[in-house]
């Protein structure tokens, strides 16, 4: 992951109109795996997604 990604992403959000309020943005612990293990856990909820 690039060095400056959560500062360019900010910028970018800013930029932008969000359709959303976001009132902050932080970089994951595990960034690589937190969407594979937040998709682990749905599956074994079953949530259908």
């Amino acid at each position: 992951m690039a060095k400056n990604f959560i500062e360019v992403f900010q910028d970018e959000c800013t930029r932008i109109k969000m359709p959303i309020p976001v009132e902050s943005i932080t970089l994951a612990t595990e960034p690589l795996n937190s969407v594979a293990k937040g998709r682990l856990v749905a599956a074994a909820l079953g949530d259908g997604a």
